[in-house]
């Protein structure tokens, strides 16, 4: 299920389970975006940063000794874009919710 990101100069979303969450740009211009999942290893857990389904970055493998897995990302943008954060998993047993705990954080302009 996608959900999608409120639009406004800052935004924060807690994620607890693997999904698609996309903000449509309603200006144009810079947007950041981060992204930090606190997890237990081991884990098979991936990010990835898209705009218009184009991947702008992804996260490295985590480590056996890995509890945390962050990716940032300054993307440029036309109104109407659509940035997409997508957090994945090979491993079925982390399709469960609440297996992690992560922050979206999208903020509007640089600074």
């Amino acid at each position: 299920m996608s959900q999608t990101i409120v639009p406004g100069r800052t935004q924060e979303i807690v994620v607890s389970q693997l999904d698609t969450y996309n903000h449509t740009a309603m200006n144009a211009g810079n947007y950041t975006v981060s992204v930090s999942i606190n997890e237990i290893p081991p884990s098979s857990i991936s990010v990835v940063i898209q705009l218009n389904l184009v991947t702008k970055a992804t996260s490295i493998a985590p480590s056996a000794t890995q509890e945390l897995i962050q990716l940032q990302q300054v993307i440029d943008c036309a109104v109407n874009d659509v940035i997409s954060v997508i957090i994945s998993s090979s491993n079925p047993a982390e399709a469960l919710p609440n297996i992690f705990k992560g922050q979206i954080n999208l903020r509007y302009g640089l600074s």
